[in-house]
């Protein structure tokens, strides 16, 4: 990966929803999600989050070609204004390259200087997922708690 530089910047989400939607799948199908994403469906969650006010969205851009987004949506509540990190997703060839934690840095820089007090986000439980947040300071809550039913 030291070949290939990656440049990061601001994006509108809405103009990358097609690259964005296959990245979403690529990056989705093996461990920890396991998650089969149909392209309607992955099109379907970025039009959600391009369309909702305030989006922030930050690409990675390898050579002019997007290979990874970090995309979230302002959440106010009684401790202020924070970010909730929807997506962050990095081509699977560009991972484990510091892209990920690049893109992710890029995003905080962004939110703090657009005033923003806190990001959160939900992820998988696993090791690789975890040990990614926390060696970048992100920490669980002992207060919050994920809840989740199918219906």
């Amino acid at each position: 990966m030291s070949d290939r530089i990656v440049r990061f910047r601001r994006i509108q989400l809405a103009e990358y929803t097609d690259i964005g939607a296959r990245l979403l799948i690529a990056c989705y199908r093996p461990p920890p999600w396991n998650e089969e994403w149909s392209p309607k469906l992955a099109m379907q969650r970025l039009n959600e989050l391009s369309s909702t006010p305030s989006c922030l969205s930050i690409g990675a851009f390898h050579e002019n070609s997007l290979v990874g987004f970090a995309a979230g949506v302002p959440h106010t509540g009684a401790q202020g204004t924070s970010l909730y990190l929807s997506e962050i997703v990095v081509e699977p060839q560009f991972q484990n390259a510091g892209v990920g934690a690049s893109l992710l840095l890029s995003f905080e820089r962004l939110a703090k200087e657009l005033g923003y007090e806190s990001i959160w986000l939900v992820t998988a439980r696993a090791e690789s997922t975890i040990r990614f947040y926390y060696n970048r300071q992100y920490q669980e809550p002992e207060t919050l708690l994920v809840l989740a039913r199918t219906i």
